[in-house]
């Protein structure tokens, strides 16, 4: 089994070492904790997970943040 730990997981996401550990807490990217414990847990994650973790979220839709269009104000008062 081939795997990779987390900071060249994030680097083969670019993305962040936290980014990925919070995908590992989620339980989105799933590691094996090769540490000692929570208190030194080291992670590393099969390369298998990340295909599959890429496949996943290539066949998800992208997030979109659209915005309402600002309320149009009418100033009857002003026009003469």
């Amino acid at each position: 089994m081939e795997a990779k730990n987390v900071p060249q997981t994030a680097k083969e996401f670019g993305c962040g070492i936290d980014h990925v550990r919070k995908l590992i807490d989620a339980g989105e990217l799933q590691a094996v904790n090769i540490g000692l414990g929570k208190q030194r847990s080291r992670w590393v994650i099969p390369c298998e997970e990340i295909e599959a973790f890429k496949r996943r979220r290539a066949s998800q839709r992208p997030i979109t943040r659209s915005r309402k269009a600002p309320p149009t104000v009418t100033r009857d008062w002003l026009s003469d």
